[in-house]
């Protein structure tokens, strides 16, 4: 043991290796989350069906067993707080959670949900307005998540509409294909400048 104590700031991908490495060289760690649950992005960006909450609490659980501490509902507003309590060092690791609006007209309209938002939502299980039709503009994983979520929450048509060609789509082939086997229609090579309702 070092009797250094190190504090990290989210529980995703880059805070839990990092706490990982740490607690190896010795250090005591303890990351804080503000979410409910450890796991980041990986928790609620990544639907369960392509990602299972047991394999990741698995991967988890092996962090903890080096020793790291995971508090979790524990929002920290900057790190000189940390600091003030006796951690010798802190790491910002709060990934890309927020949401970006497309820029164009109509995108603050009744009905219209963004990525990581909606994601999270359905994670959490939390509820979420959706109607029997949906459309999903992007061609990147991101959008094909929210096409395979949207089935799942009993959507009866999913398209997916894109600016990229089919060849120059962001998502992996396997996504696509998997989104299409699922009845999702995807439109590739088409501008969208505006949504009118």
């Amino acid at each position: 043991a070092t009797g250094k104590k190190v504090a990290i700031i989210g529980s995703g991908p880059a805070g839990l290796t990092a706490a990982f490495y740490l607690a190896k060289l010795g250090h005591q760690v303890t990351i804080f989350e503000a979410l409910p649950h450890p796991g980041g992005m990986m928790r609620v960006g990544i639907p369960k069906y392509r990602l299972p909450w047991a394999e990741l609490d698995k991967e988890i659980d092996i962090i903890r067993e080096a020793g790291v501490e995971i508090v979790t509902g524990k929002r920290i507003e900057t790190a000189p707080d940390l600091l003030k309590q006796g951690f010798d060092a802190v790491l910002a690791a709060v990934g890309a959670h927020q949401s970006i609006k497309l820029p164009m007209p109509g995108n603050d309209l009744d009905g219209i949900l963004i990525n990581t938002t909606f994601l999270r939502q359905v994670a959490l299980g939390e509820p979420v307005t959706l109607g029997k039709r949906v459309v999903v503009l992007g061609g990147g994983n991101v959008a094909f998540d929210c096409a395979g979520a949207a089935r799942r929450l009993g959507a009866e048509s999913v398209t997916v509409v894109c600016l990229e060609s089919r060849e120059e789509m962001k998502a992996s082939p396997e996504e696509i294909e998997e989104a299409m086997q699922e009845g999702a229609t995807v439109h590739p090579s088409i501008s969208f400048t505006g949504i009118t309702g």
